[in-house]
């Protein structure tokens, strides 16, 4: 993943809103949205549910809070 969709995805783990996540990001909520439908796409996740199973099974979070 480039930097910023790995930043997302953490963010979107620790169920940060995409509002949220635009204002940490500096970016728009648009470009958040976008992000979102690519880490589904690249990840093959059906829903931000598989998103979390996706980053736990492959270590980029430890536990969800």
């Amino acid at each position: 993943f480039r930097r910023v969709l790995f930043r997302s995805l953490k963010l979107i783990c620790q169920q940060y809103s995409t509002r949220e996540i635009s204002e940490i990001l500096c970016l728009s909520e648009k470009t958040i949205e976008g992000h979102r439908k690519s880490l589904l796409d690249k990840t093959h996740s059906r829903n931000v549910a598989g998103l979390v199973w996706y980053a736990l099974e492959n270590g980029i979070i430890k536990e969800v809070k």
